[in-house]
């Protein structure tokens, strides 16, 4: 089964086990959004499963806020996006809004987006590499989920509390490439850094390109991949490994885009502990790299 199937499939028994209204731009046409929602229809391919899902209208700012009004009103919702850029035009709900979610008015219900991110270089303003610091830095009653595999979807999915979360899938994990599904990397932090030759420990922030993965899994190191990046609760468990084990070397390898880098935390949080091994940064996702550029686009 291709890996588009398998999150189509996640996301059909999502919405039934959650009782969640689904939604989406163009959701219940071909392609139903690159083929997120192709199990949602009946046999006639258009008519959706439920009476109560339906296609929405190009305007993210009115689908957040009705998933909000709904989660407000103890509705499980479901909303899925074509690409990341479209949810700079729902801003002013991700933060406002959000905000003012207290007293009688907080979330009871959950609200969950599933959004697709053009995470290759020079693919426009909707690349990835411009967009994990803004999504990443929302209020912190919003949970942010970079899925780089059909099981960290799936962990991602496993996460119905009351409250918002953004479900992100990679473009080129989910269509072009089954390389991340052929290996087994680590996404929970009760497991983290336990396979490998334990001496060489990798990090991954965000969607790493495939051809730089790769060269990460030769070295056959420790992996971890933090499915909740902005969270950074798992440095307390990572601080209690390093009492257990003593890597020669951890490398932060950093995707997000040059003007905020999650990989400087993580690196000054272990600088701080005063550890007797070397760390590094390698970032992906560089302006020199092949961020967007207008020059860039012309033939």
């Amino acid at each position: 089964m291709k890996t588009i199937d398998n999150i189509a499939t996640l996301i059909l028994n999502y919405a039934i086990s959650n009782n969640c209204q689904v939604f989406g731009q163009n959701l219940f046409k071909p392609s139903y959004i690159s083929g997120l929602g192709k199990f949602l229809v009946k046999e006639d391919g258009i008519t959706p499963l439920d009476n109560k899902w339906f296609d929405a209208t190009n305007s993210e700012l009115t689908s957040v806020g009705y998933g909000i009004g709904r989660a407000i009103a103890n509705q499980n919702t479901l909303l899925i996006v074509k690409q990341q850029d479209f949810l700079y035009l729902a801003n002013d709900q991700f933060i406002n809004t959000m905000i003012n979610c207290i007293g009688e008015d907080y979330l009871k219900g959950h609200f969950r987006i599933i959004c697709l991110i053009s995470d290759l270089p020079k693919e426009g303003t909707q690349a990835y590499s411009n967009n994990i610091s803004l999504f990443s830095n929302l209020a912190n009653e919003i949970r942010i989920d970079y899925c780089f595999s059909v099981d960290s979807f799936e962990e991602s999915l496993k996460f119905s509390n009351p409250g918002l979360t953004i479900s992100f899938l990679s473009s080129e994990y989910t269509y072009k490439s089954r390389f991340f599904e052929e290996n087994k990397f680590i996404s929970t932090h009760e497991n983290l850094f336990s396979h490998g030759n334990g001496e060489y420990w990798d990090i991954l922030v965000g969607f790493i390109p495939e051809k730089y993965l790769k060269k990460i899994i030769i070295k056959k190191s420790s992996i971890f991949y933090p499915l909740n990046v902005g969270d950074f609760k798992w440095l307390e468990e990572l601080e209690n490994k390093l009492k257990i084990k003593a890597p020669k070397e951890i490398t932060i390898h950093e995707s997000s885009s040059s003007n905020f880098m999650f990989a400087d935390h993580i690196y000054t949080f272990l600088k701080s502990k005063n550890l007797d091994l070397q760390i590094d940064i390698k970032n992906y996702r560089k302006k020199q790299n092949g961020s967007f550029s207008l020059i860039k686009q012309r033939i």
